[in-house]
């Protein structure tokens, strides 16, 4: 007899600090093993580090790289559609995101540079408001 569990629902979160419509949204899908193992690689090189009488990991890291994998190994779909635009009001670029299934990850992520920093932090912090575990990265 199969071992029944509950399926990974995605997760509709919205960008109120980026949008304060409230319009904008991100879908995040859980993360199943192998994308737990994915990021496992990132966060493999540690040391352990006397501090007083306890010993603490240290781990080598780059932040902004590990939120940036996170986001994708979680990314479903959003609405995020972002315009930049030169001192006349003319817009000059944009970043838009297709579904997941429409993208390939060195795309997304290059569109994911793209965009201002507070943006993505905040769409990291709607990724681990659904992934708990990953809020403390160590």
């Amino acid at each position: 007899m199969p071992i029944q569990v509950s399926a990974n629902t995605p997760q509709t979160r919205y960008l109120s600090i980026t949008d304060p419509s409230g319009a904008t949204y991100v879908i995040i899908n859980p993360p199943d093993y192998a994308a737990e193992s994915e990021r496992g690689e990132m966060l493999k090189k540690r040391t352990l580090v006397p501090d007083g009488v306890y010993l603490r990991t240290q781990v080598e890291v780059n932040l902004n790289d590990l939120w940036a994998l996170e986001i994708w190994l979680t990314y479903q779909e959003t609405n995020l559609h972002v315009q930049y635009k030169d001192e006349e009001d003319k817009v000059v670029k944009e970043v838009k995101f297709e579904p997941r299934d429409q993208v390939s990850r060195g795309e997304f992520l290059k569109r994911v540079g793209e965009l201002p920093p507070g943006m993505v932090y905040e769409w990291h912090m709607k990724v681990v408001e659904v992934v708990r575990d990953w809020n403390v990265p160590f």
